[in-house]
């Protein structure tokens, strides 16, 4: 049953992976590597694989910069810690933090500044809130989206546990979103 459920998520998130990306142009590529809160000082096992993904994606793409985004939702900075687990692995890159942001939506914006001058954008997370990051990136500048790459994010068995995880999790919120925005329309309909 658990390799049935593994299974499922991987072929969802590899579906996921492929999904609101614009056409693939050589020139200045920025990989956005999307934090998640860490509650220590220690990188916690998701940042690092995102971490080890923005440099896969950095040296696949050949990237000018990876921009680590994310505040201290919970007492430290996660782009600052994945910055120097970067750097700990050995990535000799350019490096760029962004430390204000709380969500996903904060990370993009507060990362426009590099995203502006890309010619391609590999955003890096779990490939569903990756999808979710090209969708909200997608209504924020559609210019923008229209640069957006696959990323170097999916691999089976990186994850093992938990890939469904996250794939509930971030269901769970597009399906909020989904039913927040249903709501608001008929409430303005028959409101």
């Amino acid at each position: 049953m658990c390799t049935l459920i593994l299974g499922a998520a991987e072929a969802v998130n590899h579906f996921l992976a492929s999904r609101v990306l614009g056409h693939d142009r050589r020139g200045r590529t920025i990989v956005i590597v999307l934090g998640f809160a860490n509650r220590s000082e220690a990188i916690n096992p998701v940042n690092q694989w995102r971490v080890r993904s923005g440099i896969a994606t950095a040296e696949h793409y050949s990237a000018d910069v990876i921009v680590f985004a994310g505040g201290d939702p919970a007492g430290f900075c996660e782009s600052e810690i994945m910055a120097t687990y970067a750097h700990k692995l050995g990535y000799r890159g350019e490096v760029e933090i962004e430390r204000e942001s709380r969500t996903t939506e904060e990370n993009l914006r507060n990362s426009m500044s590099f995203l502006d001058v890309a010619d391609r954008i590999a955003i890096v997370s779990n490939p569903f809130h990756a999808y979710r990051a090209r969708k909200i990136l997608r209504t924020l500048r559609p210019d923008r989206a229209s640069l957006l790459v696959r990323t170097i994010d999916v691999r089976a068995g990186r994850w093992s546990i938990l890939i469904p995880l996250g794939t509930v999790v971030e269901s769970a919120v597009l399906t909020r979103e989904r039913i927040d925005s249903v709501t608001s329309t008929l409430s303005r309909s028959y409101g």
